[in-house]
């Protein structure tokens, strides 16, 4: 196999000429090549970010930084162009959460960072349509400072910021209010662009009282046909007479249909509705599914309990 002898002359090889060329003459992936390679070099970064996949693309800019490829101008604009061509973030699916998590790993040419800012700005278009009415209450309280992972420095306010900002961009029918023990009062615009306006509402302060959002809604009598709240289910400012379900069970009386959808994205034992509501429903973690998950159950299509019981089983 012609595939297979490149590779393994390219194992062996310490010459960068000779395992460029192998490379480009039979194609080889970039997934084999890195870690066959004894010593990488801008070089042969070079050669492989020619054909790399846009996502591969996109998780190797800080190796690529460290490997000195962004110091070429040439590779910087061609690296730049490519990831914020729009149809190419299109194409990729990818949310508006990984493109803000590769801009905040990323520290190196400002060119590449404004590139992703842009690649965040249009990757809205591959947000899930909730339909109807839908409300995004963010907790903007202290504890929602902390970090999503150990691995990057994406906060819970900041993934809560995105979230709502996205689906404001998405959706002309959205309403945010992110809240501690009261409303934030904050203006945002359609106009402007996720990260200005995540950067608005995307904040850490105050106590948590989780019964606040549902308060204004009820106060104003609002209609609201979805209720996504994003917290980290520190809920006790409120106190339980006044906590989130309670002011549910209200609203619920004045607009029956509503349903809420309960995000904890961070890992606390204790739930903020209980389990037997069935107009709640509690998503525990975080990760970019969970927006897909929620779009599917507004839409009526049911969790994967549901699915699995309309399958047909044959003899």
């Amino acid at each position: 196999n012609p595939m297979v002898w490149a590779l393994e002359t390219v194992k062996r090889s310490t010459d960068e000429k000779e395992i460029i060329r192998l490379t480009n003459e039979y194609k080889l992936p970039w997934e084999v090549v890195v870690p066959s390679v004894k010593k990488m070099t801008p070089g042969i970064w070079k050669a492989l970010l020619e054909t790399m996949p846009y996502m591969a693309m996109l998780r190797n800019l800080a190796t690529m930084e460290r490997h000195g490829v962004f110091k070429d101008a040439t590779v910087v604009k061609s690296t730049a162009s490519r990831l914020s061509d729009p149809k190419a973030v299109a194409n990729s699916k990818q949310l508006p959460f990984r493109f803000y998590n590769a801009y905040q790993a990323y520290e190196g040419n400002q060119k590449v960072r404004e590139a992703l800012v842009a690649a965040l700005e249009e990757s809205f278009v591959s947000m899930p349509e909730i339909p109807g009415m839908v409300c995004i209450a963010n907790d903007v309280s202290g504890s929602m400072g902390g970090l999503v992972s150990d691995r990057g420095k994406a906060r819970y306010c900041d993934i809560a910021g995105i979230f709502g900002a996205a689906l404001l961009k998405k959706s002309a029918d959205t309403i945010l209010l992110p809240c501690d023990t009261e409303i934030m009062r904050i203006k945002v615009s359609r106009a402007d662009s996720i990260m200005t306006t995540a950067e608005k509402i995307g904040l850490a302060q105050g106590g948590t009282d989780l019964g606040v959002p549902i308060r204004h809604l009820i106060q104003n009598r609002i209609k609201v046909d979805h209720y996504i709240g994003i917290t980290d289910c520190e809920d006790w400012a409120g106190g339980y007479s006044r906590g989130f379900h309670n002011e549910w069970k209200t609203y619920r009386k004045l607009f029956p249909s509503a349903r809420a959808y309960l995000v904890t994205i961070a890992p606390y034992r204790d739930g903020v509705s209980p389990i037997d509501d069935e107009s709640c429903v509690s998503v525990y973690g975080w990760n970019d599914s969970v927006l897909s998950y929620i779009s599917l159950m507004a839409r009526g299509i049911g969790g994967q309990v549901d699915a699995v019981r309309k399958v047909e089983l044959t003899k």
